[in-house]
C-alpha cells in the first residue's frame, strides 16, 4: 500500500475577527486535463503535490538523481526511510529554486519538503523503490 501526501483546510471560522484569517491554507495542485474525468484520475495516480503557497515547478527522476525546481524557497529537505537524507538551503540566506538528490540505492521511497521565507510549505509525492 503506498501513501499519497495531501494539504487540506480545517478551517473554522476568523479568530477574534482577524482579518488574515488562513482561510484556503492548504491544497493540491493536480497535474491533469480540466475535466473531472482526469482530474480524478490523476488524484488517484498520485499526479499532484500538496501545497499552503509554494509552486514545485517540476519534479523527476533522470540518470539516478530525483530533480526538483520550485518557486523560490528557503529550504528544500529529502526525506526517505532514511530519515532527514538531504538538507538544501543557501549559505548566504538567498532564496533557491532547484536542487537534486543522488538515489543511494537503500531508500524504499523519497520525498520533498520546500518551505519558503514566511514557512509556507509544499510536499511531492513519494516514490517508491521496489
Amino acid at each position: 500500500m503506498y501513501i499519497l501526501l495531501t494539504a487540506g483546510d480545517d478551517f473554522h471560522g476568523p479568530y477574534k475577527k482577524v482579518k488574515n484569517d488562513r482561510c484556503f491554507g492548504g491544497y493540491i495542485v493536480v497535474n491533469s486535463k480540466k475535466n473531472e474525468k482526469d482530474i480524478i484520475q490523476a488524484i488517484r495516480e498520485g499526479r499532484f503535490y500538496a501545497t499552503t503557497v509554494p509552486k514545485i515547478l517540476d519534479y523527476r527522476m533522470e540518470n539516478g538523481k530525483l530533480k526538483i525546481e520550485t518557486s523560490p524557497v528557503k529550504r528544500i529537505i529529502f526525506y526517505s526511510n532514511m530519515r532527514k537524507c538531504k538538507n538544501i538551503f543557501s549559505e548566504d540566506g538567498d532564496e533557491i529554486t532547484k536542487t537534486e538528490y543522488q538515489i543511494r540505492g537503500e531508500e524504499f521511497y523519497i520525498w520533498a519538503k520546500i518551505i519558503d521565507k514566511y514557512g509556507n510549505m509544499a510536499w511531492t509525492q513519494p516514490i517508491y523503490f521496489k
